[in-house]
């Protein structure tokens, strides 16, 4: 294990004017990984150096983009069917000192609200509208408006903390709170679109016939509005899409991480901000 000294005598060697010796520190304290990041960030803040923060920069950016990419192959690998901590990993992408105990901590509030209102002796529609009573009155959660969309209104830290958020990182919210409370609530990816359906009961995503479990669709972009199949249709035919079974049928957790990283791909895009582009490819590369 590297200890401080031996970190600081490394870091002192990235602005040597040698590439190779570069190279070769960098890709050292790169090995080194996320226990080098806080003496990185003294000796960035205690250098005058313009060359030498240019270069901690770069490689805090790399050490850290590095654990995610494997934090989200785990993901993918061992732990899909945990959409929170999926998006906490998206979240990380643009926030690496996140808070993760703070959001699990939010939600939990929200989660343990609408529990007190909610039981199993409801219909499915009553526990939605007491649901939706909670999460859209009590606590002022809210669409943005779509032509103000950007990056941040993915990101489920900023959706918390601003009760706002797009058609797809609100529904993701909806969603996880549903299935902690024990709700058979799936997600739909519609184009442009993001919404929700609740089943008869827990399903197999690759089932035959899996239409014939749905109750009916949630919109959580429009306040839980319940609406049907044949809404779907109009929808689809206004934006003269081509309607598909999977237009209708509930999606997994990998296909909806594929939307949300998808959908910040565009943002950043319009942005012209090339370097979180390919990030962003990269980790979605991981996802297929």
């Amino acid at each position: 294990m590297t200890n401080e000294s031996e970190l600081n005598a490394l870091i002192r060697l990235l602005d040597d004017p040698d590439p190779e010796v570069y190279n070769h520190v960098f890709e050292k304290l790169l090995d080194i990984g996320p226990t080098a990041i806080e003496v990185l960030e003294s000796a960035y803040e205690t250098s005058p150096d313009a060359k030498l923060h240019n270069r901690i920069e770069a490689l805090i950016h790399q050490i850290q983009f590095d654990s995610l990419y494997n934090d989200v192959t785990k993901w993918v690998k061992y732990n899909s069917n945990d959409l929170l901590e999926g998006v906490i990993h998206i979240a990380k992408f643009q926030y690496p000192g996140l808070n993760v105990h703070k959001i699990y901590n939010e939600i939990e509030i929200v989660k343990r609200d609408i529990w007190l209102e909610i039981n199993n002796y409801l219909k499915p529609i009553e526990q939605v509208n007491v649901f939706n009573q909670i999460f859209y009155q009590n606590h002022n959660f809210r669409g943005v408006v779509k032509k103000k969309l950007a990056a941040e209104h993915f990101y489920i830290n900023r959706v918390l903390e601003s009760k706002k958020g797009n058609p797809l990182s609100l529904g993701i919210l909806y969603l996880i709170l549903g299935r902690e409370l024990g709700l058979p609530i799936h997600g739909v990816n519609l184009p442009h679109h993001f919404v929700l359906c609740m089943t008869k009961g827990e399903i197999e995503f690759d089932a035959e016939n899996i239409e014939k479990e749905i109750q009916f669709y949630i919109n959580p972009y429009n306040k839980g509005m319940i609406f049907s199949r044949n809404d779907i249709k109009r929808f689809l035919e206004k934006l003269k899409v081509k309607a598909t079974n999977d237009h209708y049928i509930p999606c997994n957790n990998i296909a909806i991480m594929k939307t949300m990283i998808n959908g910040l791909i565009d943002c950043y895009k319009k942005d012209d901000n090339q370097e979180k582009v390919e990030d962003l490819e990269i980790l979605l590369s991981v996802l297929d």
